[in-house]
């Protein structure tokens, strides 16, 4: 009986000891700076291969940055905040005899809010999080270089069209590692993933000495703009911005 009651006040000291250690490293807010890169998968056109009739896959990728703050509500669980700038730019295409450089860009800028959960495991911790947001208007970029057989027919430099869109809704997720360096400061890697839903309802398309159609007999470029409107002759379109991304960060705990 003597041992038992020994052995059950040792148990108890060593949890009491545990809580106490956790309760004394954990840190109730962090805040991130992270960069990364990927690729992004919108609507986005074939691009022209050289040869008339023949296309080639956009491929389009980009880098981006961003920051977060999170707040702990218990150890294991936070609630964040998160910023970030993304940026992607598809392959080159070429058409010879009429483009020498064919290229889409897009820049955005999203914010979302959600949860994000953790697990102790080795030098550092696995975490998922899940947050919804919105990106804010954005536009999209076709940029035409002429070749120079085109001066023949008054076309030449450079033509660009550029797609207006709205504030776009969304979620991001995100799986990673994040590996302790020293006290409060860690180093992470993850995996996100993020889609976000816009239109140009309201807004407008802009072209700039721009071909629209290189299978005419005699093409010209064209310098413009259209309004999209479900009232008006040229309906809205929608946009859908999905990124999958490598992101490196370096956090701070306090």
């Amino acid at each position: 009986m003597q041992r038992l009651t020994c052995s059950i006040t040792i148990a108890v000291s060593l949890a009491a000891g545990a809580r106490a250690s956790s309760a004394d490293s954990f840190e109730p807010g962090f805040i991130e700076v992270s960069g990364n890169w990927g690729l992004q998968f919108g609507t986005l056109p074939y691009l022209p291969d050289a040869v008339p009739g023949k296309t080639k896959q956009p491929l389009a990728n980009g880098w981006g940055a961003g920051a977060t703050a999170g707040l702990a509500l218990v150890p294991d669980l936070a609630v964040f905040v998160d910023y970030r700038y993304g940026t992607a730019g598809t392959r080159h295409g070429e058409l010879t005899g009429a483009l020498t450089d064919v290229q889409g860009t897009i820049r955005f800028h999203a914010f979302t809010a959600g949860l994000r959960i953790a697990r102790e495991l080795g030098p550092g911790r696995f975490f998922a999080q899940l947050g919804v947001g919105a990106v804010l208007p954005f536009h999209t970029t076709i940029t035409l270089v002429y070749a120079p057989e085109l001066a023949a027919i008054a076309i030449t430099g450079t033509g660009v069209q550029r797609d207006e869109y709205n504030v776009g809704y969304g979620a991001q997720g995100a799986l990673g590692y994040h590996e302790d360096l020293g006290p409060s400061v860690y180093l992470g890697v993850d995996l996100r993933l993020e889609t976000f839903e816009s239109s140009n309802n309201g807004r407008d398309t802009v072209f700039s000495n721009f071909v629209t159609d290189f299978t005419v007999q005699r093409p010209a470029p064209i310098s413009t703009t259209l309004h999209h409107s479900t009232t008006d002759a040229v309906p809205p379109t929608n946009y859908s911005i999905q990124d999958v991304r490598i992101e490196v960060s370096l956090g701070y705990g306090f």
